[in-house]
């Protein structure tokens, strides 16, 4: 079974080979606590990324880390027609004040890791 994650997106379980993988998640929770995804804006291309779920552990390597604004993620982040690959999304700073009057950060990272064989 797919990780509920992926499955509220629509998108490909780990290892597919085609597809993207969506995995949005946050960098912290209440500005006092590390989130999951917290440094995974500062991978670098060719670190490695292991996701182990009830199907076994599937092995892929960062092909690219981008920042977008909040609002703004790339059309090709979903690509069904890709080498199987991990879309990682996660929130990144500076902290803004939004229209709502809470802080949030301002920025996307975007981390693309391709599955590796």
């Amino acid at each position: 079974m797919c990780p509920r994650a992926a499955r509220s997106v629509g998108t490909p379980c780990p290892g597919a080979a085609r597809g993207s993988l969506f995995s949005p998640d946050t960098a912290t929770y209440a500005e006092a606590y590390v989130g999951p995804l917290y440094v995974a804006e500062h991978l670098k291309k060719g670190a490695t990324i292991e996701v182990v779920w009830k199907g076994g552990t599937t092995v892929y390597k960062v092909t690219r880390v981008t920042k977008h604004p909040r609002h703004q993620l790339p059309p090709t982040l979903l690509d069904p027609n890709g080498r199987g690959r991990i879309a990682l999304t996660t929130c990144t700073g500076p902290y803004v004040l939004g229209k709502d009057g809470q802080f949030w950060l301002s920025r996307n990272a975007i981390i693309l890791a391709e599955r590796v064989p």
